[in-house]
Formats: C-alpha cells, structure tokens, sequence
C-alpha cells in the first residue's frame, strides 16, 4: 500500500517516492519541535 498525491506528484510506492515522504516528515517533526519551544517560552515569559 503506498500514498499518491495528485498535486505534488509524491508517489510512495517507489524508492524516491518514499525518500521524499521522509524528508517531508522530517521537515514537519523539525518545525514542530521548533514551535513547541517557542510556544514555552513566551508561556514563561508570560509567567514571569
């Protein structure tokens, strides 16, 4: 089973396909994490 997307032409049946889908979910879990910390940061700060 894999994951095709019409608009980004991301097909995760293949090697490459797949690769792509990693980095995006990297990319994602990088900008989560980056998030996170800024939002406990202002929520100190605010606290302070």
């Amino acid at each position: 089973m894999g994951f095709l997307s019409l608009y980004e032409k991301l097909d995760t049946t293949t090697a490459g396909g797949m690769f792509v889908f990693h980095v995006f979910a990297a990319l994602a879990e990088f900008i989560r994490t980056i998030i996170v910390a800024n939002t406990n940061e202002g929520l100190a700060a605010a606290r302070a």
